[in-house]
């Protein structure tokens, strides 16, 4: 991966890497970490990031994204000690 990525710049999107591999023409849109996988591409960075978002309303938010809900459990009388 790291060879694709020699060039152009890379703009990161909810948690999505978007690659811009020729400016304005071409970007791949990569996952979210650790293995960031190649999704898509698209052919402007504003279709990218409708892609990355049409792709988490239809999957959902990914673990890392809801975090809140994991604190969310803590008894009142844990954080008032805070």
């Amino acid at each position: 991966m790291l060879e694709t990525m020699s060039r152009g710049m890379n703009l990161y999107y909810r948690g999505y890497l978007i690659h811009e591999d020729i400016r304005a023409l071409y970007y791949t849109i990569f996952g979210t970490r650790p293995d960031r996988r190649e999704l898509a591409s698209a052919g402007t960075s504003r279709e990218a990031m409708e892609w990355v978002d049409r792709r988490i309303v239809e999957q959902g938010p990914s673990c890392m994204l809801v975090w809140p809900s994991l604190f969310g459990t803590a008894p009142r009388s844990a954080l008032a000690g805070l």
